[in-house]
């Protein structure tokens, strides 16, 4: 997102870093040597180094150069500017010129796998959101060996420990992966009305379910594999 009036500018935004690029118009151009973002003593922050002689451009981490965090209950919200202004001062009263732009992430996402029964089970696997977050299996309680996804549906039969993990990869400083709910149904449709509760507001309540490890990017977890009473051989995590 970025609020540019009348300027043209493009923004990226992805999980380590934040790219803006603004089109230079005669006004930049003449202010152009004043132009910098929050924090500019770091060389890296500096806006020459990557600007050619069309347009400004800055690379930055989410974390650096000035860059500032705000959030809310849904999302995390990363701040900086292209300014002119002289941020040693405390007031001014000269025009400057100012783009402000930002990163919105969303906390929140929602991942599913899903397993047939016959005797056995399906596994099938589906991500969603903004980070990578990853929902596996595993063969064993050792987590050594994931289940390759190019032998799915997998089978397993009812009672049989299935061996899960669940992992994001962000290197967004102080973000942690908290599993709140997991819930199974009998069709790959989350607010489908037939479901069992398996954790709840990150609390265990199926009694079969072992907590492996935790970690602040991951949880591994394993449960006894079951089947929906007379629903259909499929079901989803």
């Amino acid at each position: 997102m970025v609020d540019v009036e009348q300027h043209e500018a493009t923004v990226t935004c992805n999980e380590t870093t934040v790219t803006v690029e603004v089109k230079k118009t005669p006004h930049i151009k003449l202010n152009e040597n004043k132009l910098h973002l929050n924090e500019f003593t770091d060389s890296s922050c500096d806006l020459k180094r990557l600007s050619n002689a069309t347009h400004l451009v800055a690379v930055m981490s989410l974390n650096a150069c000035g860059t500032y965090v705000e959030e809310d209950d849904d999302n995390i919200v990363y701040r900086n500017a292209i300014t002119s202004a002289d941020l040693n001062e405390v007031i001014s009263r000269r025009h400057h010129e100012e783009i402000s732009f930002s990163c919105v992430y969303p906390k929140r996402t929602s991942l599913t796998l899903g397993f047939t029964h016959k005797d056995p089970y399906s596994f099938r696997e589906r991500g969603f959101g903004v980070f990578t977050f990853q929902f596996e299996f595993f063969e064993t309680q050792n987590f050594s060996r994931r289940v390759n996804p190019s032998s799915y549906p997998v089978q397993v039969y009812i009672k049989q420990m299935i061996f899960m993990q669940i992992e994001a990869t962000s290197s967004i400083p102080n973000t942690e992966l908290f599993v709140e709910a997991c819930k199974a149904t009998p069709y790959d449709n989350p607010n489908s009305h037939i479901s069992y509760t398996i954790m709840e507001n990150g609390c265990v309540k199926d009694k079969t379910v072992q907590i492996y490890s935790r970690s602040r990017s991951q949880l591994r977890f394993g449960m006894e594999a079951f089947e929906f009473i007379g629903a259909q051989d499929e079901d989803f995590l």
